[in-house]
């Protein structure tokens, strides 16, 4: 111990720095250099030299100690202080094998652990969201269907400044409403910090370019192109079709505990009413894998390998939109519920409820 604090001073020049390294008082570290200079010798804290032969200045020493020391005493000149060169040759003696040591730990018996991390660094493997099944009436109007636009989206765990800072900053390349800013603090009580969150949707292709060409500026901040689903209807048998909305931190905790979650990587959305809830897993597809190659600014530069995704499976109602328009425009304001099924196979065919 005396001896590694004894390297340690001799590298820092310090009391000070040698005890705070090693969690220890500055007397332990002055009492240790002592000891070793009553056995060595050499002085090299004290002006007034002394003389001890090598042989005789190991034999005090642990045996594990033996060869540093023996090189350290190597050097000395008799009736002399080490000069500056003595101090550099120690430094170089006591240096080299740490580093030697180090450099064999790190790129030969760590080799693999650190290849794996570089590995995970260079290639990323990225979920590609599949496209949601449709839903079609019984004579193929399309009730549910599926669209693509660019979203603004922000990462927590990856912003380098303050939030807010870095929104209004956005702000001056894209345009952020006061509805967005709510929108997006409301969601982010929802989420994790390494999930991203939306903070502007359907941008503009200018909005994107002018984003794309600063983007250098915000790290944790991506555009990326998100499907919405849109309803071609509008209200009408909304309460049977039902909608999707953002995945939640306890539908996120089931899918955990299920056997879905790997197939939900990279999507934010799922059934909440109505068929969207009842046939998610349908609906929802396979959800494929790019392995891409990325730079160290973390720009995908190619793609390695694919796995396409399974789009969702298109869901046929046995719904005439037609007639259930003209059922939901009948009742109007009043309350009631109606039901219309085809007596020769059961189908349901339109289908009002109004509590």
């Amino acid at each position: 111990r005396a001896l590694t604090y004894f390297l340690a001073t001799l590298q820092t020049g310090s009391f000070t720095a040698t005890a705070r390294r090693f969690g220890v008082s500055v007397p332990t570290v002055s009492a240790a250099m002592a000891q070793i200079d009553d056995v060595v010798g050499s002085r090299l804290f004290l002006r007034t030299p002394r003389r001890l032969s090598p042989s005789a200045a190991a034999a005090g020493v642990e045996p594990a100690a033996r060869a540093i020391l023996q090189g350290l005493l190597t050097i000395e000149r008799p009736g002399a202080a080490l000069s500056p060169l003595d101090l550099r040759a120690c430094h170089e003696l006591t240096l080299t094998p740490l580093l030697v040591a180090r450099f064999v730990w790190l790129q030969i018996i760590q080799y693999e652990k650190y290849h794996a991390q570089a590995e995970d660094n260079r290639i990323a493997l990225v979920p590609i969201v599949p496209n949601r099944g449709l839903i079609v009436d019984r004579n193929g109007v399309v009730l549910a269907r599926n669209y693509s636009a660019y979203t603004l989206e922000l990462t927590p765990s990856k912003l380098q400044a303050n939030m807010e800072s870095v929104i209004d900053e956005l702000a001056k390349l894209v345009q952020i409403e006061p509805r967005d800013r709510r929108r997006f603090k409301r969601l982010l009580e929802e989420s994790r910090s390494f999930a991203s969150v939306p903070l502007r949707t359907r941008l503009t292709d200018d909005e994107v370019a002018r984003f794309t060409a600063q983007r250098f500026r915000f790290p944790g901040v991506e555009v990326q192109a998100r499907l919405f689903r849109q309803y071609p209807m509008g209200e009408v048998a909304s309460h049977v079709i039902g909608y999707i909305g953002r995945i939640n931190q306890k539908e996120a905790d089931a899918l955990e505990e299920g056997d879905d979650a790997a197939n939900y990587n990279g999507t934010d959305h799922m059934g909440k009413e109505g068929v969207e809830k009842r046939y998610e897993r349908q609906l929802h597809g396979q959800t494929g894998y790019e392995q891409v190659e990325r730079s160290a600014g973390g720009r995908a530069i190619r793609t390695l390998r694919r796995t396409a995704p399974t789009p969702g499976s298109n869901l046929i109602l046995s719904i005439d939109i037609e007639l259930q328009k003209i059922a939901e425009e009948a009742f109007g304001d009043q309350r009631g519920a109606l039901v219309a099924i085809e007596p020769a196979t059961g189908d349901v065919l339109a289908y009002v409820s109004r509590p």
